[in-house]
């Protein structure tokens, strides 16, 4: 559809435990994160060491995860509506997995522009939804990021009804309440 008019072609992703499959950077600890060429230091031993960033500030969350009724589904991150093609950022320092279409028959095909980092060997964080036509993702796969850093920009890519990031925590290729993972204040 409209990233194949655009010329993308999408690659599946990959789950966390194929990184096993991969060389992987070198994940130590540090009290301080530093991203390094080739590997990632950072503090992974709890949520509340991590220093998770929200990926927009201040969002209209418009979708708590967990179940819905409207939908009779179960919402899987949460949903954080701002103007299109404000800049999406990484939550923490990892390095990108996934930067592209969603795979069309996959349980995330509805995603459609996402980008998925790692941050660590179990743990990930999903953006979905992102522009695709005037500001696509800006970081591509086996990137080490940054948190902070700008991943892509807010869209309506995939099946949504506004634009807005949706926002994934996964532990072990399972999706966790993401505000477990961040800061009370969306500043």
């Amino acid at each position: 559809a409209a990233g194949a008019s655009a010329g993308l072609t999408p690659t599946p992703i990959a789950p966390i435990a194929a990184l096993a499959q991969r060389p992987a950077p070198t994940v130590v600890s540090s009290p301080s994160p530093v991203a390094v060429a080739g590997s990632v230091r950072t503090n992974l031993l709890q949520p509340s060491t991590l220093g998770f960033v929200w990926p927009v500030t201040d969002p209209d969350v418009t979708t708590e995860f967990g179940e819905r009724n409207f939908a009779q589904s179960f919402h899987t991150g949460i949903d954080l509506a701002k103007p299109m093609e404000t800049a999406i950022r990484a939550a923490a320092d990892g390095i990108v997995l996934k930067a592209g279409l969603a795979i069309p028959g996959q349980p995330s095909a509805s995603y459609g522009m996402m980008v998925v980092v790692a941050h660590g060997p179990t743990l990930a964080t999903l953006y979905a939804h992102l522009d695709n036509r005037g500001m696509p993702p800006v970081v591509k796969e086996g990137q080490v990021v940054r948190r902070g850093q700008v991943l892509g920009y807010i869209g309506m890519t995939g099946l949504t009804s506004g634009p807005h990031v949706h926002f994934e925590v996964l532990v072990n290729d399972q999706p966790i309440n993401p505000r477990k993972y961040l800061p009370s204040s969306m500043g």
